[in-house]
Order: C-alpha cells, then structure tokens, then sequence
C-alpha cells in the first residue's frame, strides 16, 4: 500500500494511527495512539477495547466498503476516544488484508486537559505542570511537599491470566482509589502502565507523608471485584521530598522511582529515598 499522504492532514493535529486485521484485532498502534488512550501494550486487543460498543457497527460497515471499492474511506465518529470527536480515515491493502485506521482532530478544536482515557487521570505532562504549582505554593509557605512513586505488585499476572479486559477494570479501579485517598490539595496522575506518581502538598516535615502512604498503601490491597472473580493487588511506594532531596520536579521524581525500586527489591511497602552513601 502506498504511504498515507500526510501533506494532506496538515490542518489536522495529532496523528493516531493502528493497523487492523479482519477480525479487527489491532496489530499495531503508534505512539500518539498509546498516549491518547492510555493503553501502553495493544497486544492482543480488539478494537471493542478502545471505542465505544456503539461505534463498532459504524467502523465494520466502512471497513468492507473501503475494502470493496478500494479506496480511501473518511467519516466523522463523535466521542471516539476519551469523549472527543475525530474523523477516521480508512484504507484496505489488499496484499496483506489489513486495514489503516487514521484519526484525526481538527486543529481549530479546543485542546481539553490531557487525561489518560482509560482512568481519567491527569498524564504525566499534565501531572508536571501541577507540580510547578506545588512548588510554588511551597516555596511561598515554606512546607514541604512528597513526591510518591508507585508501581503496582502482581499487576501482570491478572493481566496475563484474565485477561485486557480485567487488568483495565484494576487500573481503572486503583486509580479511583488513590484519588479517593489523596487530599483535594494532592496531585495525582499514571505515568504508564501500572505506574502512578502523587505530590502530596503542605507538609511539616517529611517524615508526616508516612501516613499518607500507609493509608494509600492499605486502599490499593483491598481485593477487587471483576464480575465473578475477586483479585487483589498491591503497591510498592517510593517517597522523595521537596526542597530536603531536590528543588528539581524531575529529580524529585526520579529519586521517588529510586526509592520505589529499592523498596520493591527489599519486600518493604514504601521507601524514602536515600543518597548512595547513606544506604
């Protein structure tokens, strides 16, 4: 098939784009798709995982027809990915009988917040501009603030042995949780996958986001009901603090990753983070 003409779309912003076979697995799906969604591993899925059940008859019916006529296929799907609308364009190669399916956003719409869609959780760009904010607002009141990183143990072998479907209903429901834990004056997002990272403002000392993270730690191991299976999962948790580890976001954040990974290593359910010589 010949390269989509991409000069074409140049009113057009962002460009998604996935590669399906007949039976509307998703055989590839390409980094502004993975971002949109929040879906960061697309194997195995089905289109029936990314778009609302109503639009599969609409996007099947197309499908045959940019495979009969053989040609390119365009339409308009409101609410297609995280409630915005996109147009789709379609195309059929006959060589392998795949499809391509391209989804576009008009440049002149709104840009909403950046949102994960399968938790609707901030994303980390958004999660970093927050962050700004805490900074500040510490920096003016002089407290501090925790930066928490958490990943998610016995996450994958859910996903493996139930399924797409119920390693998304974990997520979606781990995600609820922290947030309902969290304060209202708390940032929260998902970094990727079954990674999450808090900024947990207005504290006295760094030592007082213990407590938070004991309390985070005790709603992520609540079991979870997925139709008729119950699962459970936990969290591994790494704390650095604002301005005692870093005055940098992204230091912060990396020294949080550290701490995480070192209390994951050891069995530990949190750890803070601590500079090489003093471990």
């Amino acid at each position: 098939m010949d390269p989509l003409n991409l000069a074409l779309f140049h009113e057009m912003i962002p460009l998604e784009m996935c590669i399906l076979n007949a039976d509307l697995t998703i055989l590839y799906a390409n980094a502004p798709l993975t971002r949109s969604t929040g879906i960061h591993d697309f194997s195995g899925r089905s289109m029936h995982s990314l778009i609302p059940k109503a639009r599969l008859g609409t996007l099947q019916v197309l499908l045959e027809k940019a495979r009969i006529e053989k040609k390119e296929v365009r339409y308009t799907a409101e609410g297609l990915i995280a409630e915005e609308d996109r147009e789709v364009i379609l195309r059929h190669n006959p060589e392998t009988n795949n499809f391509y399916v391209v989804l576009l956003r008009h440049a002149c719409e709104p840009v909403r917040e950046n949102l994960d869609a399968l938790t609707g959780l901030p994303t980390r760009e958004t999660f970093m501009e927050r962050a700004e904010q805490l900074l500040q607002q510490g920096r003016r009141t002089k407290t501090k603030i925790a930066f928490v990183f958490m990943d998610l143990n016995g996450f994958k072998p859910v996903n493996d042995t139930h399924g797409h479907k119920a390693g998304d209903v974990v997520l979606r429901v781990i995600a609820d949780r922290l947030q309902d834990t969290i304060r209202q004056t708390d940032i929260l997002a998902r970094f990727g996958g079954d990674e999450f990272v808090m900024g947990l403002s207005d504290l006295k000392a760094g030592i007082h986001a213990s407590l938070s993270v004991r309390r985070l730690m005790k709603a992520v191991v609540q079991p979870i009901d997925i139709e008729k299976l119950q699962v459970s999962v936990s969290g591994s948790f790494g704390v650095a603090i604002y301005p005692d580890d870093s005055k940098d976001i992204k230091t912060l954040i990396r020294y949080a990753d550290e701490a995480m990974y070192r209390a994951k290593t050891a069995g530990l359910g949190y750890a803070f983070f601590a500079p090489p010589d003093e471990l």
